[in-house]
């Protein structure tokens, strides 16, 4: 029950918090990439403005306003808890507007997108959302900021998150379009997540249970 009570007030906050429409502006040129000839698959540029757009959400989950975190830690908390909520919020907000973005770019595409493009993008989807949810974790922890915004951390946040998605989309590229083995990219997004529920949650609470003046002193 409080696992959901935390996930509904993460979901309230981010549709109440006007500087998620910059997901609107990101559409512009993802519309852009997803029309150029050498684009191999409108869902690469589709990905890419999905998870630079919510850099935030991933990679500053102890700071939705600017107390947060203070306000959390008045009582004793179990900090798994709230970042597994925070995680999985993140996840849920993610397939919440993939199909927004989806739509809108592929509604500029002159021919019709294959069916086999939508397995391979959900496949690719789960290849990356484990390991972006560990590094938003750890970015969470060693550069929290109290506000975001229209900054150049924010800017650097945003083209961190999009060499992060890049780095991450390695496995995938390398099991699927280069090696042709689906099942093997399978495996290793349960080993990914397994990875992230057993030990980015355990220590990424661990360090904000011994060291949390490294948010406290966050700007």
């Amino acid at each position: 029950m409080k696992t959901r009570a935390l996930i509904h007030v993460e979901l309230r906050r981010f549709f109440a918090f006007p500087w998620n429409l910059r997901l609107a502006l990101l559409v512009i040129p993802a519309i852009w990439f997803a029309l150029w000839e050498h684009t191999p698959s409108p869902f690469i540029p589709i990905f890419a403005l999905l998870f630079i757009g919510l850099e935030s959400q991933y990679c500053n989950i102890f700071f939705r306003t600017p107390n947060e975190f203070e306000a959390l830690s008045v009582m004793p908390v179990r900090w798994k808890e709230i970042i597994l909520a925070k995680n999985l919020a993140s996840i849920l907000i993610t397939l919440f507007c993939l199909p927004m973005v989806t739509v809108l770019v592929l509604f500029f595409s002159p021919d019709a997108v294959p069916a086999g493009h939508f397995l391979k993008a959900a496949l690719y989807f789960v290849s990356v959302i484990f390991p972006l949810l560990h590094v938003g974790n750890l970015q969470s922890w060693v550069h929290p900021r109290r506000r975001v915004g229209w900054r150049m951390d924010d800017l650097a946040g945003g083209v961190l998150m999009g060499i992060f998605t890049a780095v991450f989309s390695l496995p995938y590229l390398l099991l699927v379009e280069a090696a042709g083995a689906p099942l093997f990219c399978v495996l290793y997004s349960l080993m990914a997540g397994y990875f992230w529920f057993s030990r980015s949650l355990n220590e990424t609470a661990r360090r904000v249970t011994q060291r949390p003046n490294s948010l406290c002193t966050a700007r």
